[in-house]
C-alpha cells in the first residue's frame, strides 16, 4: 500500500506544495514522526556532499558536518547542547516566497522545491530568494545554504534546472560561509539526493545504527522512497476531456506554459485573472496546466487572458530590470488594475525604472504612511500609468518608488510565523 501514489492519482496529480510540506514535516524534529533529529541530520550530511562554497576562506562542507554532529536529543534541560531548530513553509522574503526554510543553530537552509522539471520557469527565482533572505531577520548572524531540490531523470538534470541553478550567484565577498546545493529527489550516481537520505536512514535502523523507528514511520519512509523513484506518479488512468467540474464549458483543453508559448490565438484561464498570474510569477512560477479556449465569448471574462498577454508575461517570468515595457501586457485596456499590496510592492521592485506606474490610495502618501501593518497587508489598490486619465495632478496617486519606500518602512521585514 502506498498512500502517496493514491493521492497522486487525482486530476491535478501530486503538487509541489505537497512535497514541500512533506519535507518540512520530516525536517522538523518536533513533529510526531518519531524521527527526532535523524532526518535533519541525514539531510545536512547529504548537503555537505554537494555543498558549493568558498572553500578557501569559508568553513565549507566541514561546517555542515560539524552542525550535523550537534543534533542530538537531550534528556536533561540543563544540557549545554541544545539545538535550535525553526521550520517555515512558504516563507515570505519580501521579493519572493521560499518553499521551505529551516533555521538550525548558525545555519539557514532555504529550499526551493520542484517535482517536475517543467516547473523551472523563472531563471531568476533562486537569486531573488537569496537576495531576499539576506535582508530577513532569520538570517542575521547565520550562514545561508540555498538548496535547489529537483527531479533527476537518470541521465542528468533538465537544462532548465541547470540554467536556473547557475543563475544563483553566492556573495562570497560579504558572506564567505554561504553556499548552494543542487539536491536531487531521485537516486543519483554522484551527488546528494532525498532518495539516498531515506535509504541511509532505513539501513541504519535495520542494522541498529539508530534507535528503532515507529512502525508507521518506517513504512512511510519506504513508501515515499518508492514514490520518488516513480517520479511522483499516481495510478495510470485514461484522462477524459470534459466540460463539467472546475472546467469552464468553453474550455477545449489544458496546456502548460511551454505548450501555450507556441500558440498565437485564443484565451488562457487563470484563477483571479491578471492578479492571480502575477502572484504565481511572484511565487512558484507557472508550474501547472492552464485551461485554453479559442472562444471569443471569453473576451470580457476577467479570469481569461488573451494568449499574447499570457505568453508575454510567461516569457518575462518576473525577472528584474526587464528591458522595454511589460506594463502594456499587465494593465487592461482602461489602463488601471486592482492588486494586493504585496504584489504592487513586488512589481515596484522587479519592473525597470523606465516602465513607470503610479499607485492610487485615497488620501495619497499621507494616508498610506498612517496605515497599520495589518491594514496594508489586506488592502488592494489600483495601479496605472502616469498619463492615465485622472492620475496626473491627483494627490491620491503617487509613484511606485514612493510606494515601495513607504511599504518597506511600514511592513516588517520578518515573515509572519
Amino acid at each position: 500500500m502506498n498512500l502517496f501514489k493514491v493521492f497522486a492519482s487525482g486530476k491535478k496529480g501530486f503538487q509541489e506544495e505537497y512535497a514541500s510540506v512533506i519535507m518540512a514535516w520530516l525536517l522538523n524534529p518536533r513533529m510526531e514522526h518519531g524521527l527526532g533529529y535523524v532526518f535533519l541530520n541525514e539531510f545536512i550530511l547529504q548537503l555537505a556532499e554537494g555543498f558549493e562554497c568558498d572553500c578557501k576562506n569559508g568553513d565549507g562542507a566541514e561546517g555542515l558536518r560539524k552542525l550535523a554532529a550537534q543534533l542530538k536529543a537531550t534528556l536533561r534541560s540543563d544540557s549545554c547542547v541544545k539545538p535550535e531548530v525553526d521550520s517555515y513553509i512558504e516563507y515570505n522574503v519580501d521579493n519572493s516566497f521560499i518553499d521551505v526554510v529551516v533555521a538550525v543553530n548558525d545555519y539557514v537552509f532555504a529550499i526551493e522545491n520542484k517535482v517536475r522539471s517543467s516547473s523551472a520557469q523563472n531563471i531568476h527565482q533562486l537569486q531573488l530568494q537569496y537576495e531576499g533572505i539576506q535582508g530577513n531577520d532569520i538570517s542575521i548572524g547565520k550562514n545561508i545554504c540555498m538548496v535547489f531540490l529537483v527531479p533527476y531523470n537518470g541521465n542528468g538534470f533538465d537544462r532548465k534546472i541547470n540554467v536556473e541553478y547557475e543563475k544563483l550567484q553566492i556573495d562570497y565577498l560579504k558572506r564567505r560561509n554561504d553556499g548552494r546545493v543542487l539536491l536531487a529527489w531521485q537516486e543519483i550516481n554522484s551527488g546528494p539526493s532525498v532518495s539516498r537520505m531515506l535509504a541511509n536512514i532505513l539501513k541504519a535502523e535495520r542494522e541498529g545504527g539508530i534507535d528503532p523507528l515507529p512502525e508507521y514511520t518506517r513504512h512511510t519512509l519506504k513508501a515515499l522512497r518508492r514514490f520518488i523513484a516513480e517520479s511522483f506518479s499516481g495510478y495510470e488512468f485514461e484522462r477524459e476531456k470534459s466540460s463539467y467540474g472546475p472546467m469552464n464549458p468553453l474550455t477545449e483543453d489544458r496546456y502548460d506554459a511551454a505548450k501555450l508559448e507556441g500558440m498565437n490565438a485564443g484565451y488562457v484561464g487563470v484563477a483571479y485573472g491578471m492578479s492571480g498570474l502575477l502572484r504565481m510569477l511572484m511565487g512558484h512560477g507557472l508550474n501547472k496546466d492552464f485551461q485554453y479556449s479559442l472562444s471569443s465569448e471569453l473576451v470580457k471574462n476577467k479570469n481569461w487572458l488573451p494568449i499574447e498577454r499570457f505568453n508575454a508575461l510567461a516569457r518575462w517570468g518576473g525577472a528584474p530590470a526587464v528591458k522595454g515595457s511589460i506594463l502594456e501586457y499587465i494593465l487592461p485596456s482602461d489602463g488601471r488594475l486592482m492588486l494586493q499590496s504585496d504584489i504592487i510592492n513586488w512589481l515596484s521592485k522587479v519592473i525597470s525604472g523606465d516602465d513607470a506606474f503610479f499607485v492610487g490610495i485615497q488620501g495619497g502618501e499621507k494616508a498610506f504612511n498612517s496605515m497599520s501593518e495589518e491594514t496594508i497587508r489586506r488592502s488592494k489598490w489600483q495601479i496605472a500609468r502616469p498619463d492615465a486619465d485622472g492620475v496626473e495632478g491627483n494627490s491620491n496617486w503617487f509613484p511606485k518608488q514612493r510606494f515601495m519606500e513607504i511599504y518597506s518602512d511600514r511592513i516588517k521585514t520578518k515573515s509572519d510565523d
